[in-house]
């Protein structure tokens, strides 16, 4: 394995407990699918991923990933609040702002 190798799979081992939160479901989600506004559970989407994750960069040992406790995507980035500061700033400037 190359120097390259070895680190992308080092990153990807400590950032997937992170990214396995892009799976928790949100407390509206069960009316948002009786509804039709989805047709799946974010739960359901998992497996997929995870099949492209193994496809990817190999196997991975998905018994010992434990997805991170951030309550319910609430945990927040240091760096956030000045961004969002920023962002809002540039919203009231221009109301027709596109990112």
């Amino acid at each position: 394995m190359t120097d390259a190798q070895e680190r992308l799979i080092g990153s990807l081992s400590r950032l997937l407990p992170s990214a396995l939160t892009m799976f928790d479901g949100v407390a509206e989600e069960a009316q948002a699918i009786s509804e039709g506004v989805v047709q799946n559970s974010l739960a359901s989407l998992g497996p997929e991923w995870q099949a492209r994750v193994d496809a990817r960069f190999g196997a991975v040992d998905w018994q010992g990933v434990t997805a991170r406790d951030v309550a319910q995507r609430t945990e927040r980035h240091a760096d956030f609040a000045p961004l969002l500061a920023r962002m809002l700033e540039v919203l009231d400037l221009d109301r027709s702002v596109t990112w």
